[in-house]
């Protein structure tokens, strides 16, 4: 209460808290915005000055190429309030698999990490963006007897896999089939796609000559 002789005036300084903000500001139960400061000039009856306060808002902008970020997009957050970000750990999109390395991020979250999940308390404007590798599924199947030196998994993207044939006694190797068409052995992939292939291993053949003088 602050009493101000008949006819006079007086004014009001309005400051927030520290991470706080003036939400409104209303003089006798009518707004007048959010002002920071307000006179009541010739004063001739009582008069009410209220003011309201909230904590300060911060937006965390969330970026991600695969998966489910939640939260995704960009959201709105108060002063100080505890997030934890997280995104699907892989997805594999026919043949295709993406796994997340980690993220980036500016403001409040820290510039960069290795997870896909991890906390922080905001107390600026953010960004977070998820980080991506790119796998390809490569299906391998041998015909016949004989083994590979490789298995029928993932393979990162930009790799060079080598993939060698090795015939059992008795046998040779007769090729590749499916999405390569090759007799290359060892046979090297550029991993910018996936692969389903065939080892054909064939049984040796020899030949018997047979020569006689005389009879069938």
């Amino acid at each position: 209460v602050v009493w101000v002789p008949y006819g006079m005036s007086t004014n009001f300084t309005i400051v927030p808290d520290t991470n706080y903000h003036i939400v409104d500001v209303s003089v006798d139960a009518g707004s007048i915005g959010p002002t920071n400061s307000f006179t009541f000039v010739g004063v001739t009856n009582a008069r009410t000055i209220d003011a309201t306060f909230a904590l300060n808002e911060f937006t965390l902008a969330v970026t991600s190429d695969h998966g489910t970020p939640v939260p995704g997009g960009t959201t709105t957050n108060t002063w100080n309030t505890l997030l934890y970000p997280t995104v699907d750990a892989s997805q594999q999109i026919g043949l295709t698999q993406y796994v997340c390395i980690g993220w980036t991020g500016s403001g409040s979250v820290p510039a960069s990490g290795s997870s896909n999940s991890f906390g922080f308390n905001i107390v600026t404007n953010s960004t977070l963006n998820w980080r991506w590798t790119t796998n390809y599924w490569v299906d391998l199947t041998p015909v016949g007897q004989g083994q590979l030196n490789q298995i029928t998994d993932w393979q990162s993207c930009a790799s060079n896999l080598s993939i060698t044939a090795t015939p059992s006694n008795g046998w040779h190797f007769a090729g590749w089939t499916g999405d390569v068409v090759s007799t290359n052995n060892p046979l090297v992939l550029t991993m910018n796609q996936a692969y389903i292939l065939t080892a054909t291993f064939a049984l040796n053949e020899f030949t018997l000559a047979v020569t006689s003088d005389h009879g069938t």
